[in-house]
């Protein structure tokens, strides 16, 4: 299942810190207004490279139990939408360290 969202960054600083919120979704056009979810990314400086963090916080409070519960069941195909997040968010971080070691491969 795919869907279409309406986001607002929130944080964008260079080298610390990215993050945004998602307060519309949709299926081909974000038409459901409200809090959402929030992402973020904190970028650290390690040995030999930069340790990236995404937290991914479920901002959908006040929908009704019932609409939550049934938008999960649906969305990710009866996981939790926690479960279904730390799939996302895993996959996202090893898209992110390809691209960059691909850069720095054609950087040298």
């Amino acid at each position: 299942v795919s869907w279409t969202t309406r986001c607002t960054v929130t944080a964008a600083d260079p080298g610390e810190r990215f993050a945004f919120r998602v307060h519309a979704i949709g299926v081909r056009r974000p038409r459901l207004p409200g809090p959402i979810a929030t992402w973020e990314y904190r970028f650290e400086a390690v040995d030999g490279g930069t340790r990236v963090t995404e937290t991914w916080t479920d901002d959908r409070r006040s929908w009704p139990d019932f609409l939550a519960n049934g938008f999960d069941r649906v969305a990710t195909r009866g996981k939790t939408f926690g479960q279904f997040q730390r799939g996302n968010i895993r996959t996202t971080l090893e898209r992110l360290k390809a691209v960059v070691e691909e850069d720095l491969r054609k950087a040298a």
